[in-house]
């Protein structure tokens, strides 16, 4: 389930990329991209639970895939605790290498359906640029799962704009939009402190609270496509 907007040139080069990598390894899937199509800041975490809404009954794992990361060594295996695959990136421009820090599970993660529903899925209060990922390794530990790393995976990471100094079209933001950028990650640093220290319900917040209509769009070669609009979710932000 790949969480997209505007990323056209990255997902050109993604799409027959990840296609080849899980060919190789003989495996069953089908790449399904989750496209925000509201002007809001965009919200992965939402996304990716729209996402597994529209294909749960066909799945029994999900492998949450963002699309500027490229597989270079990576063994697509979900399995009996939720997976973060990357342990090494190389920066396409400068192909700089880097381990991943020990806490981080965003990027490439995979979780069997059972264990998704279990911890209701991803928060969708996140919007904009991170945390959302944090939010969901603390939904984990906290329902009692042992979430690990594989730690001989290497990925590309393609070159963008860092997502909190752009706008929605992944170009660099005006001084109002990364005004907006930095209120929006205070909320979500505000939440996840207010979630840490036991002053929110983890639960009350996920998959089975989130309500949008999915759009059918035009296929890509290899990909499932449907659309997502977050207006009414807008409050939030």
């Amino acid at each position: 389930i790949v969480p997209y907007r505007n990323r056209r040139e990255h997902l050109e080069r993604f799409v027959p990329h990840l296609s080849r990598h899980l060919e190789k390894q003989k495996l069953n899937f089908q790449i399904l991209l989750v496209e925000q199509l509201d002007t809001l800041p965009f919200n992965r975490a939402a996304l990716l639970n729209a996402g597994v809404q529209f294909c749960q009954d066909q799945c029994d794992a999900f492998c949450f895939h963002d699309v500027d990361l490229f597989p270079e060594t990576a063994a697509y295996r979900c399995g009996t605790q939720p997976l973060n695959l990357i342990s090494l990136t190389i920066q396409e421009r400068t192909l700089q290498h880097k381990e991943v820090d020990q806490h981080y599970f965003g990027g490439v993660t995979m979780i069997s359906k059972d264990q998704f529903f279990q911890i209701n899925g991803f928060s969708n209060r996140f919007w904009g640029w991170g945390l959302e990922d944090d939010n969901f390794l603390f939904r984990c530990l906290y329902s009692g799962l042992q979430p690990c790393r594989m730690m001989t995976s290497t990925y590309l990471e393609l070159s963008h704009v860092p997502a909190l100094k752009s706008d929605i079209h992944g170009n660099p933001a005006t001084r109002k939009e990364l005004n907006r950028n930095r209120r929006v990650l205070r909320r979500g640093r505000s939440y996840q402190s207010r979630i840490k220290r036991g002053l929110h319900d983890p639960w009350n917040d996920g998959i089975k609270e989130l309500t949008v209509s999915l759009i059918d769009m035009d296929p890509l070669e290899g990909v499932q496509r449907v659309g997502v609009d977050f207006s009414g979710l807008g409050r939030s932000v």
